[in-house]
């Protein structure tokens, strides 16, 4: 109590007297490092490399809509090596548009196949390799998931829009998948290029289950916005991206050195997929 007082009496000084205390600046004795997201698939299309570097603890990200300099990394070696070749990916910024989100890596700048030739295999290891000029190099490994097939629902199966959330999927399963996730992908009927996942998240381990995290606004208050028709997807994770789901979360809070790949900080992962189209009544 002795100490708060004082802290007090203190802070009452200063404040009668006009005195604003000089603002110190942590600047601690930081290398950066690289911080990288990358995920390749059988069966999707999400296939990417983010490659950033860290912050000093008195910086901030302040990317905007004019390109204003930020952590993301536009001029390092990107490669994806399997048994028999390698795919180096592009680094590629999407031009802004009426979509545009400050939080896009699109937008931000994302290593890509442009060119297509990488084509992910179940049951095969990849090694992503990252080299920064003057920062350093960083290496990673995922093995894909075996593709799951989704056993129930089957293709064109009619569901009532208001019993969504209480329809099932079932799918094989594969005693090396770390978990599963279920999608649940609508269209715009006015632009069929406008396809979001309205379901929440989360992690599933066994077969069959429901889509109960479905959010139904989109299935019934906006039905006239989007098309019948819906796709139903079930992905296998690969541990790697297990992991960082179930503890990146952990490491934040807690301050853990978190790292999945050598040489940096981040995940390099894997996932196969399966989807049945079914209409929407």
């Amino acid at each position: 109590m002795k100490n708060i007082s004082i802290l007090a009496c203190c802070c009452l000084l200063f404040a009668c007297d006009g005195f604003v205390p000089k603002k110190e600046v942590y600047a601690p004795d930081y290398a950066t490092e690289v911080n990288v997201f990358g995920m390749i698939c059988y069966g999707g299309d999400d296939e990417f490399v983010v490659v950033e570097r860290t912050m000093h603890v008195n910086e901030v990200d302040e990317w905007d809509i004019n390109r204003t300099p930020n952590l993301i990394i536009d001029n390092a070696i990107v490669q994806i090596i399997g048994a028999s070749d390698t795919v180096t990916f592009d680094f590629y910024c999407k031009p802004i548009d009426s979509h545009f989100r400050p939080d896009d890596y699109d937008y931000k700048g994302i290593y890509l196949d442009r060119r297509d030739e990488f084509q992910a295999q179940p049951g095969v290891s990849y090694e992503l390799r990252v080299t920064v000029p003057g920062i350093g190099k960083l290496a990673a490994t995922t093995q894909v998931p075996v593709r799951p097939s989704i056993i129930q629902p089957q293709t064109d199966t009619h569901i009532m829009r208001s019993a969504v959330k209480q329809a099932t999927v079932s799918w094989t399963e594969n005693s090396s998948i770390a978990a599963y996730l279920l999608n649940f992908v609508i269209t715009n009927k006015r632009n069929p290029a406008d396809r979001f996942n309205i379901i929440t998240e989360e992690l599933e381990y066994n077969s069959p289950a429901r889509l109960t995290n479905v959010d139904d606004y989109y299935l019934t208050e906006q039905a006239d916005l989007y098309s019948n028709n819906a796709v139903i997807k079930i992905l296998a994770v690969d541990r790697n991206l297990y992991d960082y789901a179930l503890k990146g979360s952990i490491a934040l809070e807690t301050g853990e050195d978190f790292r999945l790949v050598d040489g940096g900080r981040g995940v390099f992962g894997s996932y196969s997929v399966d989807s049945v189209n079914v209409v929407l009544d």
